[in-house]
């Protein structure tokens, strides 16, 4: 059940991707001259996870030498895995950062990884709204902006998640 629900989610971000990125190519803003403009795909589907949390959120993937549009949304599949467990919060926009930090931060995540060494590492950041009456350590009814998630990988396999935060 859940399995499905996981490859419903994809399967809606793969089109929505499909449809949406050929149309916005070229939107964005440059940041200098050397920079492409920003990719982005909006995930329009109200989706609703076991505990709550629920998706409409825009996808910002940069440009990266480092990383391709399915990688990124590989790690991407896995950061909403655990954004599901968070009850009543919506993710609002997921950003990939660029290259340079993802590189400065494989010593980081392999100091946080248990028997495993990883060989890439991809860093996002996310903007999410939390519950209006609040709960965990979340405020209530506050936009959490610059949410970071660091995710690592070995040999092209699956991406785990390792930390987030701020």
């Amino acid at each position: 059940m859940k399995m499905t629900r996981i490859m419903k989610r994809y399967a809606t971000f793969l089109i929505a991707a499909a449809i949406l990125i050929p149309a916005m190519a070229g939107c964005g803003s440059k940041t200098d001259n050397t920079e492409k403009a920003a990719e982005t795909t909006e995930v329009t589907e109200q989706e609703t996870g076991e505990t709550g949390a629920s998706y409409d959120f825009v996808v910002d993937y940069k440009t990266s030498d480092q990383y391709t549009e399915d990688d990124m949304n590989k790690a991407i599949d896995v950061i909403l895995r655990e954004f599901n467990t968070w009850e009543g919060c919506v993710m609002k926009e997921i950003k990939y950062t660029d290259d340079q930090k993802c590189e400065d931060n494989l010593s980081y995540i392999n100091s946080l990884a248990v028997d495993t060494k990883y060989d890439e590492c991809i860093v996002f950041t996310s903007t999410f709204h939390s519950p209006v009456e609040g709960g965990d350590a979340w405020e209530p009814d506050y936009d959490y902006g610059n949410w970071e998630w660091y995710l690592g990988r070995t040999d092209g396999g699956d991406w785990d998640l390792l930390t987030w935060g701020y």
